[in-house]
């Protein structure tokens, strides 16, 4: 057993003219480690291919260029402010702001009617006229969730009820204004590409389909289904990293978008017999039991320090954290002889001690009677890490 990128590199390295292709993964990590099976597998010289993200791949092939986030809240609160006709400040909107464009990308990433979306449904027999193709179940839920606005509502819903009715025209004249300057965020792109993969095409008239290679995907949001179906069809290969384990078990939640795209109308073809190697593979699962999650961080150093893997056994040691607080606990426990460590989750700002300091500081202003303040604060900032850790290399001197 090997793994799912490398057999593909072996694959792809007996294509001739690599540096015509174009590869396209649902990450660039994937591509990093591509690229090194990729040269293992060479026996000559040879042009690379085009290694891609998915989100770069849908940029390329589009002519709406994405702004920064900041940039794009502020052009949908100048936007909100019309069409509601309010005059909410921007830093109580930002939030809510950026909430709303979250929507607006799943939204258009799965290629859903906005107007439809949005509609008021507190009278609840447009369920029945409006939403056929929902089976009972949503149905239900949809019917349980506007059961709770009354005909006259008051306070509260009275207020969602006058925002929910006018998010279409939100929505329509934010696209359009994004559009004017071509402009868009990621899904507002995603759904522009989609529809044109769906229409007219993509490719030009001296590209071929064969020189694209899809690899790695699991669960496709509607446009990129629509945009891969589309390469797909026109010739392009998908390698999908599948198992029969999860794959031929229906229970297996894992298989399941797997088991939609094998009787997809295009993406069908692309599938294989899954190998099984998950239930071939020989085993070993060990369980410590640890009393403080900081104990839990300090083991994964000891396992690690008893016996480092060499350099591309180390590759394949992972470290799965339940909580991204334990991060920082994790690396400061990690032996000193371990190589460089490549962190892929998220961390919140909220959980680093530069954060604890700035609210610390703060708390201080907030219970200070006037020149004076309190020693809970005080000892508390004097006792932080950073404090203790400048304090004893300088004097510090504290203008508050």
């Amino acid at each position: 057993m090997q793994p799912f990128l490398k057999d593909i590199a072996q694959k792809i390295a007996a294509r001739p003219n690599l540096g015509g292709l174009t590869i396209v993964f649902p990450n660039r990590r994937a591509a990093l480690f591509f690229q090194k099976y990729l040269s293992e597998g060479l026996a000559r010289p040879t042009w690379s291919p085009r290694l891609v993200s998915i989100e770069s791949f849908f940029s390329s092939l589009s002519e709406l260029r994405e702004p920064d986030r900041l940039s794009l809240i502020h052009r949908l609160y100048r936007v909100y402010n019309e069409v509601m006709g309010s005059e909410e400040p921007f830093d109580r909107f930002y939030f809510w702001g950026d909430m709303l464009l979250r929507d607006f990308d799943e939204v258009d990433k799965y290629m859903v009617d906005a107007p439809l979306m949005f509609r008021d449904l507190s009278k609840l027999k447009e369920l029945d006229e409006s939403f056929d193709f929902l089976t009972e179940g949503q149905r239900g839920f949809l019917k349980g969730f506007w059961a709770n606005f009354e005909e006259k509502p008051a306070g509260s819903k009275e207020s969602f009820l006058k925002v929910w009715r006018k998010l279409p025209k939100v929505y329509a004249t934010y696209v359009k204004s994004l559009k004017k300057e071509k402009l868009g965020y990621e899904g507002m792109v995603h759904r522009e590409v989609a529809v044109k993969a769906m229409g007219k095409g993509i490719l030009g008239k001296d590209e071929r389909g064969t020189d694209y290679v899809f690899a790695g995907f699991n669960a496709l949001t509607k446009a990129e289904e629509a945009l891969i179906g589309y390469f797909v069809g026109e010739g392009a290969a998908c390698y999908w990293d599948l198992d029969a384990y999860y794959v031929e078990d229906n229970w297996q939640e894992a298989g399941r978008f797997f088991r939609q795209y094998r009787n997809h109308p295009v993406l069908s073809k692309t599938f294989e017999a899954p190998p099984a190697n998950f239930k071939g593979a020989p085993k070993e699962i060990k369980l410590t039991g640890v009393p403080q999650r900081i104990g839990q961080a300090k083991l994964v150093g000891q396992a690690l320090g008893a016996g480092l893997p060499p350099g591309d056994e180390m590759e394949k040691t992972v470290i799965v954290l339940p909580d991204e607080a334990m991060l920082l606990p994790v690396l400061h426990s990690l032996p000193p002889g371990l190589p460089d460590v490549n962190v892929t989750m998220g961390y919140s700002l909220g959980n680093t001690p530069l954060y604890n300091l700035l609210d610390l500081l703060i708390e201080l202003q907030l219970h200070r009677s006037g020149s004076h303040f309190s020693h809970r604060q005080v000892t508390a900032i004097l006792a932080h890490a950073y404090v203790l850790n400048f304090g004893s290399h300088n004097m510090m001197v504290f203008d508050i």
